[in-house]
């Protein structure tokens, strides 16, 4: 064990001893990710399965679909940090809506969005007639209303989707765009 102990202590010794001295210049850099998130005190809305939410229509042929519409959906859920309690009247009615970013003064369970092709610049300025860098997407929700029973702690429900632009004059590439999923507690 002596003898052991002993040739670690050289290796360790030589070790620092052939290390290459920094000099006063040397400097060395790291990326730090600087994030936060804000959540809700009561609710949290995410996918069915904790994650965030997205809606992903996948790859589509740069093909007409004026009669093939595209359709993607997700399911959501919105939990409660607790349960409605015992003592509560009556279960909680959430109204559920969708705002997008171009008009956020909508909340009526149906919303356009634009997406934009996020490897083009010309997408970012102002939108002329038939872009070739901006598609549409109607998104709708299953239902305006959810209820939350008494002793429960989440509702679930889905976001539906549809594309039907012709893309053939579109240009390839990937397209996003975002929206807002709105629970409101009715009163």
């Amino acid at each position: 064990m002596k003898k052991l102990l002993f040739v670690t202590a050289l290796l360790a010794m030589g070790t620092m001893a052939m290390g290459a001295n920094p000099t006063q210049i040397a400097e060395s850099k790291a990326e730090v990710l600087v994030k936060a998130q804000i959540v809700d005190d009561f609710f949290k809305i995410t996918d069915i399965d904790g994650n965030p939410l997205v809606l992903d229509f996948k790859e589509l042929p740069k093909m007409n679909y004026t009669n093939n519409i595209a359709k993607a959906s997700v399911e959501y859920k919105v939990t409660a940090k607790e349960a409605i309690a015992n003592s509560a009247v009556e279960a909680v009615e959430l109204a559920m809506s969708l705002t997008s970013f171009e008009n956020p003064e909508s909340k009526d369970g149906v919303s356009k969005v634009i997406l934009k092709n996020e490897d083009s610049t010309a997408a970012q300025q102002d939108p002329i007639e038939n872009d070739p860098n901006r598609i549409e997407a109607n998104l709708g929700l299953d239902k305006a209303t959810k209820k939350m029973e008494i002793d429960q702690t989440t509702v679930v429900g889905k976001i539906n989707g549809t594309i039907n632009t012709d893309l053939s004059a579109k240009n390839t590439g990937d397209y996003s765009g975002k929206v807002f999923l709105v629970a409101t507690v009715k009163q």
